[in-house]
């Protein structure tokens, strides 16, 4: 149950994070693409985490 509660938390603020990478990428897309990259990393990092 917890766990399922910590992944709701996750994807709430995994939603946040895309609107904040969009809106970067929209007005300054050096910076969005490098916001874009230093999140895949993590958002994999972190998944790996879990399932392991």
């Amino acid at each position: 149950m917890g766990l399922i509660f910590k992944l709701g938390e996750e994807l709430q603020s995994l939603s946040y994070l895309l609107f904040f990478l969009l809106y970067s990428f929209a007005t300054n897309p050096p910076l969005g693409a490098f916001f874009a990259s230093r999140f895949i990393f993590y958002f994999f990092r972190s998944v790996k985490q879990i399932t392991v």
